[in-house]
This record gives structure tokens, C-alpha cells and sequence, in this order.
């Protein structure tokens, strides 16, 4: 599985899988998974696809998957950098989590109530990422008028 991909502007705007050659950040191989939800909500509403995002999933909502160290910081008080994170845990990938599970809620919600229970799942974690791992306006407030030693 790719963990990056690069588009390519010559003839025509391609995404092409990179594997790391001339991506700025590299990524675990863990962490392409949510890139992937990402591409197939952009590109495709297939049944495969759909399967596949829900085996995705299936890994990234079960117990104890949060204890990986690619998930989940207490707060986002850093910048989006490779070098940077808090507790060891990177900013970006926690972003790109959240929009791979806003993706996926796109693509599973059905009308015939098809993947309804995934997406209960998946409204749940959005949720606790939104109110415990994310920023507000006022926290980014405080933090940013903090000095450079602080």
C-alpha cells in the first residue's frame, strides 16, 4: 500500500502513489489507510471501495487501536510539523484521521441502513475527537499570545 502519493502536473493533474520518494513528510505504513479513505471518497462510491474503507475502519475503531503511537495528542498545541508533536503523537496524523472518518461517513451512510452501525462507531469517535483532542478558538488564542520559552 502506498503511504504517499504526488501529483503530477504534466499533461494533466494525476495522483500518482510516491512511496515515500519525494513526499515532504513520510508516514507509517498504518497511517496510509486513512489516506486511502480520503482518495476513494474524492474519486469513487463502488461497492469494493466502500468494502475496503469499512475493513479500514474496522481496524482503526477497535478497542485498543488508540494506543498506537500514530493516533491521538491531548490537545493540538503544535504546528503542523514531522518534527514536532505532543506526547510523540503527530498533529497531521491526527487530522488526517478525522478526515478519513469524515469521509468514510459520506461514503458508508446508505439509505437501506446498510453500514449503519460502522457509522454510529464512526460519529462517535468524531465526536470525542472534536471535543477532546482539538482546539478551540479560545485555546488557540491562549497558546498562540504564549512566549517562545513557554
Amino acid at each position: 500500500m502506498p503511504t504517499s502519493f504526488k501529483v503530477s502536473h504534466d499533461p494533466v493533474r494525476k495522483l500518482r502513489a510516491d512511496f515515500c520518494k519525494s513526499a515532504i513528510g513520510r508516514v507509517a505504513s498504518v497511517d496510509s489507510g486513512d489516506w486511502w479513505s480520503t482518495l476513494l471518497r474524492a474519486y469513487t462510491k463502488s461497492i469494493e471501495c466502500e468494502k475496503s474503507i469499512q475493513l479500514i475502519l474496522s481496524m482503526c475503531l477497535s478497542e485498543g487501536f488508540d494506543i498506537l503511537h500514530t493516533l491521538l495528542c491531548d490537545d493540538g498545541c503544535c504546528l503542523i510539523d514531522h518534527s514536532t508533536g505532543v506526547y510523540g503523537y503527530l498533529i497531521e496524523i491526527q487530522a488526517l484521521f478525522f478526515m478519513a472518518l469524515r469521509c468514510a461517513v459520506l461514503l458508508l451512510l446508505k439509505e437501506d441502513g446498510e453500514g449503519t452501525k460502522m457509522v454510529e462507531q464512526i460519529i462517535k469517535q468524531l465526536h470525542a475527537l472534536r471535543s477532546y483532542f482539538w482546539l478551540d478558538l479560545k485555546q488557540h488564542n491562549d497558546i498562540y499570545q504564549y512566549k517562545t520559552e513557554e
